[in-house]
């Protein structure tokens, strides 16, 4: 863990963060992964699915692909981007198997990221070797969408 080894509930460089997991695809059914994995997405649908009218045209839209993703943004209370890394492979790990073979026959796009928002301007996250490790055996891109407060 950073900090020497301490656990790291608090950064104080940081406003507010979380991590995410986001499986989409042509194919891609949210009810067959939230059933794979037993979790609720925050955000999900379906190819097909009604999304809302165009803004400017007031045209109907649907969506042209399915998506399922879960974030711990709401289940973690903590300014430690390791924290909410952990929570989320803590929940991932036991399905990486039935995982990686449902996004293999659906053609699937994943990923992982981390989103973190500085609180200083200074700083930022820190991750140790072993929740790296953990975030490498998936096999997933992972990304840092970072962002710093307006003065």
């Amino acid at each position: 863990m950073p900090n020497g080894g301490a656990p790291a509930f608090y950064n104080p460089n940081c406003n507010r963060t979380w991590a995410s997991c986001t499986i989409n695809g042509p194919t891609i059914r949210p009810d067959e992964l939230s059933e794979l994995v037993g979790l609720r997405p925050w955000l999900a649908h379906s190819a097909g699915d009604r999304r809302r009218p165009n803004r400017v045209t007031g045209e109907e839209r649907v969506w042209k692909e399915g998506l399922w993703s879960v974030t711990s943004k709401f289940d973690v209370v903590s300014t430690d981007a390791e924290t909410h890394l952990a929570w989320l492979l803590d929940r991932l790990e036991p399905h990486r198997d039935e995982l990686h073979a449902y996004i293999e026959s659906h053609q699937a796009v994943t990923d992982i990221t981390s989103f973190w928002e500085s609180a200083t301007g200074n700083g930022g996250p820190m991750f140790s070797p072993e929740i790296l490790a953990r975030l490498a055996s998936f096999g997933f891109p992972y990304g840092l969408d970072i962002y710093f407060l307006d003065e």
